[in-house]
Order: C-alpha cells, then structure tokens, then sequence
C-alpha cells in the first residue's frame, strides 16, 4: 500500500480549502434561517398592525354611537 506523503504547506491549504467551506456553508445556513425568521416576524407584525387597526376603528366608532346616544 502506498502512503501519500503530504507535506505541511500542502496541509494547510487543504485545511485552509476545508474550513474556508465549512465557513461559507455554516454562513449561509444561518443567513437562509435568519431570512425565514424575519419574514415569519414581518407578517406576524403585518397581521398584528392590522388588526390593531380595525379594533381602533370599531373602538372610535363605539364612542362615535355612544355621544350620539347620550346627547
């Protein structure tokens, strides 16, 4: 059987090749999970705005019926 022999600045631009992957692939993943979880948060908030809204607007609408009522 025959052993490659590897020499030391062969190794560290093996090991340089592999880490600088592993890098990028780590970097992207938390880049892909921190898109999906902003998006889930923007609708979440959209929704939120919304419904907000609606109830200040039956809430006005309520006072509007109860000074017309009491006058």
């Amino acid at each position: 059987m025959i052993r490659p022999f590897i020499d030391s600045a062969m190794y560290i631009k093996i090991f340089g090749g592999s880490f600088a992957a592993l890098a990028t692939m780590t970097t992207g993943a938390f880049i892909y999970v921190g898109n999906k979880n902003v998006k889930a948060y923007e609708s979440m908030r959209i929704k939120l705005f919304r419904s907000r809204e609606i109830l200040n607007a039956q809430r006005d609408q309520l006072a509007k019926l109860r000074g017309k009522t009491v006058q």
